[in-house]
């Protein structure tokens, strides 16, 4: 299914219906596929198109807009629909083609998909610059305005695919990205470490091994209130645990923070370690401290199966191991799949006289808008950014 993204620039020919009389039409047809050079050919649609064309001019003719394809100046005579659709060169003519920029629309895992019309409503707001056509996802996809893909789903399929994982207080607001490794929503701050940490984990993974315990005293009352307050919102301490168990905490990611601050590992990243972030914005935690302590519970909280055999080394406590362990299910990953998908951004049709809960922020998209139509499944129309879905689904 085709939108387009602007109004149409030329108008269809008005169709008539009207007899041939020419006796020559048919074997004049025949003989054009025995042309074998462009100068037997363009003199055979010549005589096709004097053919062809209306002895008489009539209320739905009109002038071709290629005269200069054929051989006789006389052929700038009107013609109709009849002459059009016998045309030799009728597949590169432009009259009535509907050249305007679209999208194309592709349902999802057999997705039913409604009326072209209840899509095209969606595109047909005025825009806010005249030199570009309107486009829904204009501010939240470079490729707004032009052509391209967007995707048709159920809603509850994409949570079955992009299910929801991990907490936080903010939200997903300011969430820019997908892990889909953990369902974990990604922050600004996450792409820049991730893109270091799987350069270095993939050429010299023991480079990591070097992570161990740190001394309290090297955090500041700040970083500790952040760590503990992490901790507890994750579930990784509850309130039933001793005062040991948080110490251990806090030895542990004293002990993180002091590998991404010393090592030579991450030291590209020690520009943004000594940067000031936004909570809620940079990250998810809504408290501030250092930007390296940050770094480092991000770290835990996006890849906590990384540190599950050095939390059961140094905690010697299964139970507070297995707290580690998301309790989301995760969605198999075939090899040829994208790890890290960014956040889609998407439309949401709701069926009618009926009751929904959905909810506009999630992991893996972003609804902007909502439509009611008639139908039975909560669709999103989502757009890619650049991403085959048909390849990631």
């Amino acid at each position: 299914m085709k939108i387009p993204l602007a109004d149409p620039q030329t108008e269809l020919p008005e169709q008539v219906a009207r007899k041939v009389a020419s006796p020559l039409l048919s074997n004049l047809l025949i003989s054009l596929l025995g042309a074998n050079d462009d100068v037997t050919y363009r003199e055979i649609a010549t005589r096709i198109h004097r053919e062809s064309s209306p002895r008489i001019n009539h209320d739905k003719t009109y002038s071709c807009v290629h005269p200069n394809w054929f051989n006789e100046p006389q052929i700038e005579l009107k013609i109709d629909s009849v002459t059009c659709s016998l045309c030799p060169y009728g597949h590169a003519c432009t009259l009535g083609k509907d050249d305007r920029p679209s999208v194309r629309l592709r349902p999802l895992l057999e997705t039913k998909m409604p009326s072209k019309k209840l899509f095209a409503d969606l595109f047909v707001d005025i825009s806010n610059s005249s030199e570009l056509p309107y486009d829904p996802f204009i501010g939240f996809s470079h490729q707004a305005g032009k052509p391209r893909d967007l995707y048709v789903i159920r809603y509850s399929s994409f949570l079955e695919r992009f299910p929801d994982g991990g907490s936080t207080s903010y939200g997903q607001q300011y969430a820019v990205g997908y892990d889909r490794s953990t369902c974990s929503s990604l922050w600004p701050q996450d792409h820049a470490f991730l893109e270091t940490y799987e350069k270095l984990n993939k050429q010299n993974p023991e480079k990591f091994e070097d992570i161990s315990p740190g001394l309290i005293q090297n955090l500041s009352i700040l970083e500790k209130e952040l760590v503990l307050d992490v901790c507890y919102e994750n579930e990784w301490l509850m309130d039933t645990d001793s005062e040991k168990i948080e110490t251990m905490f806090l030895t542990f990611f004293a002990g993180i923070k002091h590998f991404l601050s010393s090592s030579s590992t991450f030291s590209e990243l020690r520009g943004l370690m000594n940067s000031i972030s936004m909570p809620g914005i940079d990250h998810p935690h809504r408290r501030s401290a250092s930007r390296v302590m940050h770094m480092g519970l991000r770290w835990m909280e996006i890849k906590s199966q990384f540190f599950q055999h050095k939390f059961r080394d140094f905690f010697d406590n299964d139970e507070v191991c297995e707290r580690l362990k998301s309790s989301v299910r995760v969605p198999k990953l075939e090899r040829n799949q994208t790890t890290y998908i960014p956040r889609f951004p998407a439309i949401a049709l709701l069926p009618k006289n009926q009751q929904h809960n959905i909810r506009l922020e999630h992991g893996a998209c972003k609804i902007l808008d909502v439509h009611e139509y008639h139908g039975n499944d909560v669709l999103l129309l989502f757009d890619g950014l650049g991403i085959s879905m048909e390849e990631e689904i």
